[in-house]
């Protein structure tokens, strides 16, 4: 991406939905450059660019990869850390930000009123964004998720 496409974005207030999970696995299975993608994203960021947790999963045959429901997001936080971003900043377009926009306003934080939509994980993602894929219990709006209702 250009600086001045990124600029372009950055003055007419868009957001990027990077679906990096799907281009780490394209350029795996086509020896594509994945690094390229890493730059685009620092561009972005720098520039200040709203950046959302996206992958594209799909279980359709003929697509360019297969991208697997629920754990590709865990991946695509851990590529947003790969491509330089703090473990912090990898974690808001997953949550605040993509909160923000599509327009949720009780979610994407955890404050009065808010939904209590929570996940309990069993480690620490500011020190290893890896432990998001360690999930000990769901709450949906306050209420407990039990495992037979997953």
């Amino acid at each position: 991406m250009s600086d001045a496409e990124v600029y372009q974005m950055v003055k007419d207030n868009r957001i990027s939905i990077l679906m990096l999970v799907m281009m780490n696995v394209t350029a795996l299975s086509k020896c594509l450059d994945f690094e390229s993608a890493c730059k685009t994203v620092v561009a972005l960021h720098r520039a200040g660019v709203s950046i959302l947790a996206g992958t594209d999963a799909n279980s359709v045959p003929g697509v360019p990869a297969k991208v697997s429901y629920g754990i590709s997001l865990y991946e695509e936080l851990e590529l947003l850390v790969r491509c330089g971003m703090s473990t912090t900043e990898a974690l808001r377009p997953a949550t605040s930000v993509a909160a923000k926009y599509f327009g949720v306003c009780d979610c994407g934080f955890i404050q009065p009123g808010y939904r209590a939509d929570l996940v309990l994980i069993g480690g620490n993602p500011v020190e290893n964004i890896t432990a998001t894929k360690s999930i000990q219990t769901v709450w949906i709006a306050g209420q407990e998720l039990k495992h037979s209702q997953a």
